[in-house]
């Protein structure tokens, strides 16, 4: 039977082969504790010696033992608190409200939508918005979501767009951006509803916009697919 000390270095020896050969990238999520003693028959204290002993040589950073655990990146310093990690997602969620990639009267994407974007778990989310909202950058609003605002407005002013008119308003810019290309297969509705973070039922009602806009057409041959058009952003004359 080997020695603890063994046991440790088997399962140091485990992870770092795992990275060496791609199993796990820089900021990937490593396996728990639990699983590593599951996997290599080792005992729970002994995974977890092994992940914090990486954790000190730099291998690893994050909660040990749980989901948080991560490949440490290359010359940076990772957040070592929520409180860290969240200053620094709220502070990305910032520039892109500030550059438009969340418009004001648009919803944010759900806290599960942006944990996954931005690889911190749920509770560092919530300290996100509650960050933003201090800042007035976002308003909740009881049973819709968080609202983008304008500072420069008054909380609830905000005319809010519908998610089946954001969801429009989302294709409608991937069409011109060349995100999706025109002539190809409008993707299916799990898949748009995965893409955008919306229900399939929002898909579902934004499909006649989409017609009526002439973003996309019926093609009586394709079984109830449409197909993308070719469609420009409109001149100053135009708009």
């Amino acid at each position: 039977m080997l020695p603890p000390v063994h046991k440790r270095e088997t399962v140091e020896q485990f992870i770092l082969k795992e990275i060496e050969d791609g199993r796990y990238e820089p900021g990937d999520p490593v396996a728990t504790g639990a699983e590593l003693a599951r996997r290599l028959g080792v005992s729970l204290s002994t995974a977890g010696n092994a992940l914090r002993r990486l954790k000190e040589h730099g291998v690893l950073h994050g909660a040990l033992g749980s989901a948080g655990t991560r490949v440490a990146v290359p010359g940076q310093d990772p957040p070592r608190t929520t409180a860290e990690r969240a200053v620094r997602v709220a502070a990305v969620i910032r520039r892109q409200i500030e550059d438009g990639t969340y418009p004001s009267g648009t919803l944010l994407p759900s806290n599960r939508v942006l944990a996954r974007a931005h690889r911190v778990p749920g509770h560092v989310v919530v300290q996100v918005i509650k960050i933003l909202v201090d800042e007035e950058l976002v308003e909740t609003r009881a049973s819709i979501g968080k609202l983008v605002r304008d500072p420069r407005e008054r909380p609830g002013s905000r005319r809010l767009l519908s998610k089946s008119d954001q969801l429009v308003k989302s294709i409608r810019d991937d069409i011109l951006n060349g995100a999706l290309i025109p002539g190809e297969p409008l993707p299916s509705s799990i898949k748009l509803a995965h893409r955008y973070g919306m229900g399939q039922t929002t898909v579902a009602t934004s499909v006649p916009k989409l017609l009526a806009e002439g973003l996309i057409v019926k093609v009586p041959s394709m079984s109830g697919r449409f197909l993308i058009r070719q469609t420009r952003r409109k001149g100053p004359a135009e708009s």
